[in-house]
Formats: C-alpha cells, structure tokens, sequence
C-alpha cells in the first residue's frame, strides 16, 4: 500500500516549465503569446515575455505557441523531475486580409437625439479663409474658438467650457486626441479645411462607442470623397493681415477601373505613413507616467505601471489593498 502510494504520487508530481519568448528577428521579447500545453492548460507570456506552467513530470508535452503576425510554433519538449527552463524564437509573418468595408452614421437633425451642429461645405467656403478649421465653431452654441498666437495651427477650442483635452476630434470616425494628453495640434493638419466636405460639432457627452475624451463635446470632420466628375477649381484668400492663400486643384473623376487621381497634397496619405501606423519602433525619450489600479473590495488586485510613452517599463501587483505599500510604491518608482 505504501509503495503504491508512493508511486501515484509521483506520477501526478508537477513541476515548472518557464521561459521567454523573443522575435526571432529583432531578438525582443514579445507580449500576450499564447501558450497551449496538451490542448489543456493554457498560459500567456507577460509584459517581459516570460510564460510559465505547472506540467506533470517525467513526460512529453506539445505545446503550442500562436500571436497575431507571427507564424504558430509547434514544440515537443521532455520534461523530468526538476524546473525547466525554454526560451522560444518566434518567426514573424506577413498576412493578406480580406477587404473591410467602413460604413459611418452622422447625427441627423430631427432624428438623433442629441444636441449638434453641422457646418456644410458652403458654410466652410465662405466662412474660413486662411483660418484654422475650429474657428468656424465660433457660429456655433455652446463653442468657443481663439488663436492664441494669431498664427497657423496654434487654434484652441472649447465647448460648454471644457477645453480642448476633453473634446473628442476625429477625422472620418477616427480619432486624431494625442493618446497622453489629450490635446489636438491643429498644426498637424493644416490644410484640412481644404478637403472638408463637413463638419458635425456635437455638444455634451458624447454617445460614441470609442474609448474617447469626449466630455466637453465631440467633433467630427469628414473629408471629400471621390468625385464623379472631372473638375478643376483655382481659389485665392486673403485675411485681415495680408496674408494671401492660393489653392488649386484638379480632379480627374472617375477613371477606367474605378481609380481617381487628386493632386490636393491635403488628400494624399503617403505608403511609408501608412505603414508607421503598424510599427513597433516606440520613441525610447518618451514622457514618464504612472497609472495605478487600486482594488478596494473582492478579489481584485492592485497594479501599479510605470509607463514610458505607450510602453509599459515596469509593473508591481498587489493582492490586496494597502495604502500605505501603495503610496511607498509609487514613490519608489517616481525616482
């Protein structure tokens, strides 16, 4: 009986089975892999990389490693009666997507119940000049638009007196908000104005369904489309400084093919940006913050991160509240 005893024990013995997983080509570790052993226990890496599972001893495991962008990796690894240690090199892949098709809805008057603004494409010919877009809002209830410096991109805008961090921008449904601060810097899409074909100012919390800042209100600016005729338009604005501004533009319409060419530099988005967007080269200068979680009943826990621009550098979790461990924690990390 004894022996016996002792045998099963040591047939259901666990042990760990830990490493880190890196990017084959840039030798960095890689967050969120999952991690599948035996179709049963399941694991992802954290934010160092670093997975870790309880498997039974003195026998071969199949595991599994699969991310987005990254070729799934099958391992067979024999496992005795101490820790073990694997490190893993993932491969990463290039993958072609079926077309997404982007439908928006614009609020519509009589109908959305909400109270907005909509300022048409007249209304921006002959209203804006050689001013920022936001100052159009000055026509509009419950806005308020100034240029502090009196030149291009330095315009500030608020609505219901909340200024402008806590007003959602988006550009064709997209949000343009810094993602740390929340400020708009109209310097960055000057010209914008140009290629408006509306603009929706909506006053209040917004209803969108983004995780956006939009206390204050939400504005929404949404660019021509493709025009079906061939036009040509040349345009020439002077403001109160004499300040000129020329504008020319030609449209093809639509070609063979459904293709359309627009020489409105405005309108062009080069391919390099594009693929920006989808990098992970983060600035290694970026502005410090701290944000903490603070559990206050159930099971929850506390988390504490140091941040450094949009990369996580340091984490601390508490299985419990204590503000006192809390408060020595942050100042910790603060220096």
């Amino acid at each position: 009986v004894i022996f016996e005893s002792f045998a099963q024990d040591l047939i259901q013995q666990k042990v760990q089975l830990s490493g880190r997983i890196f990017d084959d080509g840039t030798n960095e570790t890689i967050i969120g892999v999952k991690v599948l052993c035996d179709n049963s226990i399941q694991a992802k890496s954290d934010v160092d990389g670093k997975y870790s599972l309880l498997v039974e001893a003195n026998k071969t495991h199949e595991l599994r490693f699969t991310f987005l962008g990254y070729d799934t990796l099958f391992v067979t690894i024999k496992v005795g009666n101490s820790p073990l240690s694997r490190d893993i090199l993932l491969s990463f892949t290039e993958m072609e997507l079926d077309e997404v098709v982007v439908k928006g809805e614009a609020a519509k008057s009589r109908e959305t119940p909400i109270a907005f603004s909509k300022l048409t494409t007249k209304q921006i010919q002959e209203d804006l000049g050689t001013r920022d877009l936001p100052m159009l809002l000055n026509s509009t209830p419950g806005a308020y638009a100034t240029e502090q410096g009196g030149g291009a991109g330095d315009a500030r805008v608020s609505i219901r007196g909340f200024d402008q961090r806590n007003i959602a921008v988006l550009v064709d449904g997209v949000p343009v908000n810094d993602m740390e601060n929340g400020q708009v810097y109209w310097s960055n899409w000057d010209g914008i104005g140009d290629i408006t074909r509306y603009m929706q100012v909506q006053r209040g919390l917004g209803a969108s369904k983004l995780s956006i800042v939009s206390v204050g209100g939400t504005m929404n600016i949404v660019t021509k489309g493709i025009d079906a005729k061939m036009s040509t338009y040349a345009k020439q604005e002077v403001n109160n400084y004499g300040l000129f501004k020329t504008s020319i533009g030609y449209n093809t319409g639509l070609l063979k093919g459904n293709w359309e060419y627009d020489s409105d530099p405005s309108r062009i988005v080069y391919y390099d940006k594009i693929l920006d967007i989808f990098t992970n080269h983060l600035s290694p200068n970026a502005t410090r913050y701290i944000t903490a979680d603070i559990a206050n009943m159930g099971a929850d826990s506390t988390v504490i991160m140091l941040w450094e621009g949009l990369k996580v550098i340091r984490v601390k979790k508490f299985d419990k509240f204590d503000i006192v461990m809390v408060s020595e924690e942050i100042r910790k990390m603060m220096f």
